[in-house]
């Protein structure tokens, strides 16, 4: 019986050594567990405020490739604009009226010919 008892105690002593193993581990798994959740709230913090960050460079992203796309369009609309006055420009230029033009020309020749008529003219008077 003594045998049995001391047996039983020796058994007894194992289970209570590994029961307050067991606790002590389970504290450490538990001081983990604690340790990672608030690890796990600051990088849900850290992420939240990086979302954020992100978020506003992708709208100021957005903004100034808007404001690019305004100035290349307006760009675009003032290399048209050139284009349509120089092409204006010169259909005002290939289209000078040839009757306006004749007349010029017949308006110098008379003002040619009565200069020479009046060069003529007084020649003659001074002879």
């Amino acid at each position: 019986m003594e045998v049995d008892e001391r047996a039983k105690n020796t058994d007894l002593e194992a289970v209570n050594y590994s029961n307050q193993a067991l606790m002590d581990r389970n504290l450490d798994l538990k001081s983990e567990y604690e340790a990672l959740q608030k690890h796990s709230t600051l990088l849900t913090a850290q992420n939240k405020d990086l979302q954020r960050e992100l978020d506003s460079f992708v709208e100021t992203d957005d903004i100034v490739r808007r404001n690019l796309d305004r100035k290349t369009k307006v760009d675009e609309i003032r290399y048209k604009v050139d284009n349509a006055i120089h092409q204006s420009a010169q259909v005002v230029y290939q289209s000078r009226s040839p009757v306006r033009e004749q007349r010029r020309e017949d308006m110098r020749r008379e003002i040619i010919r009565d200069s020479l008529t009046k060069s003529q003219s007084a020649m003659n008077q001074n002879k």
